[in-house]
């Protein structure tokens, strides 16, 4: 539940395999009556990440980009435009959760074990007059593996392409 905006789901979901690579394919998908439909896919072997990803917010296609040889997590920031406003995503680490921001706005989501025992939880914060596709892009990125946001998720995603390369190819919309 996202106040005002109501019930917000988040759906990540493992596509068939891409032709081209024998890769598989992943969606995350948030949608609600509140909310602008967000589409992420990505092409990998696990979880759905960054590389070989794309964004659409409402059907509009949003260019990602990090920057992979950053020294610090703010640094490696995700940053993108959507509805012509400048947004950034840094990491806090591999699985606590991030903050997204842009003018005004910071949407702070830090993870950690639920009070109940079971599983994980997340808390939100907002500071600043956040609205549906803020709140929605936030959601988003707690599905997605951002360990290359990270400085020590950066040194073991190189191990890890040295085991298990990816794909360089784009991921399908069909």
């Amino acid at each position: 539940m996202l106040g005002e905006f109501g019930e917000v789901t988040v759906e990540v979901r493992r596509r068939q395999r891409s032709v081209k690579a024998g890769s598989r394919q992943s969606e995350v998908r948030v949608h609600g009556d509140g909310v602008p439909e967000i589409l992420f896919l990505t092409v990998g072997p696990a979880r759905p990440t960054l590389r070989n990803a794309r964004l659409t917010v409402g059907g509009e296609a949003v260019p990602v980009a990090f920057d992979g040889r950053g020294l610090r997590n703010t640094a490696r920031a995700l940053r993108f435009t959507c509805r012509e406003r400048a947004h950034t995503y840094v990491a806090e680490s591999w699985d606590r959760g991030g903050t997204l921001s842009r003018s005004g706005v910071v949407v702070s989501v830090r993870r950690g074990k639920s009070p109940t025992g079971k599983g994980m939880s997340g808390l939100g914060t907002v500071e600043g007059v956040a609205d549906a596709t803020d709140l929605a892009l936030a959601a988003l990125f707690e599905a997605v593996d951002r360990q290359e946001l990270t400085t020590s998720g950066a040194v073991a995603s190189v191990l890890g392409r040295v085991l298990n390369p990816r794909s360089p190819e784009p991921v399908s919309l069909d």
